[in-house]
């Protein structure tokens, strides 16, 4: 259950972030939501980009507040992979 999100920054450096199953379960324990049933607004897809960010990068990542406020735009690359269908809308 793999998601991707292309990630731009601010100084339009981009990164691919890609979701696996233990970023969906820290998402699940955060929201108290299964993501079968999920409706994913761009906090949602902020805060997966992040935790897949922290899991698979060489570099420290900030706390999720300060890196979010780096963030220019989130793209879900692939949805296909997604079962919730994820789009990027405000909150």
């Amino acid at each position: 259950m793999k998601l991707q999100l292309n990630i731009t920054y601010n100084n339009n450096e981009q990164v691919l972030a890609i979701v696996q199953a233990s970023d969906w379960r820290r998402w699940e324990i955060e929201t108290k939501q299964k993501m079968t049933n999920a409706e994913l607004g761009m906090s949602d897809l902020l805060f997966l980009a992040h935790t897949s960010l922290k899991r698979s990068s060489d570099k420290p990542v900030k706390p999720l507040d300060a890196w979010c406020d780096g963030v220019a735009e989130v793209e879900v690359v692939d949805a296909s992979a997604n079962p919730t269908n994820a789009v990027a809308s405000g909150d």
